[in-house]
């Protein structure tokens, strides 16, 4: 493969990618997140020859198991389905925790994913908080949680 370069980007960069992926069959604006454009928001894509094929969008969202605590919320992580399993997904949250870690108030990072994305994140040096749950019309899902002070 050749090189992948990652950068920041705006939320509506992220809708090329999370709309045929999370989104197809619905109108566009549904690929919008509460706080996508917050000014504390954090987007990357992965670009490979100016073709985005990935992108990641970290967000200043609370988790309701730690609401007195300043966090990032992880969403939109979607990589095309011919760069899935390729490390881009890896390439993308790791760059997005170096970003976070800049900001000294923000404790910890956290998101919702599949539970068949449990070993990805796990390998990231995240942990499993609470109980497997099911989102309606997406499946079951699983918070996990990274605090700052761990090694990024």
């Amino acid at each position: 493969m050749t090189h992948v370069i990652i950068q920041l980007s705006s939320s509506q960069t992220t809708y090329e990618v999370r709309y045929p992926i999370l989104k197809k069959g619905k109108p566009l604006e549904s690929c919008r997140f509460e706080n996508d454009d917050h000014p504390d928001n954090i987007h990357l894509c992965a670009k490979k020859e100016d073709i985005i094929i990935g992108v990641l969008s970290a967000l200043p969202n609370n988790c309701a198991d730690f609401p007195l605590k300043k966090s990032h919320q992880l969403r939109g992580i979607d990589i095309n389905d011919e760069f899935q399993r390729k490390g881009i997904g890896s390439l993308l949250v790791q760059k997005v925790e170096r970003q976070i870690r800049l900001n000294k108030s923000i404790e910890y990072i956290w998101l919702n994913a599949r539970v068949n994305s449990k070993n990805f994140y796990l390998n990231l040096g995240y942990r499993s908080v609470g109980r497997v749950f099911n989102i309606k019309n997406i499946g079951m899902h699983q918070c996990y949680i990274k605090t700052t002070h761990e090694s990024f």
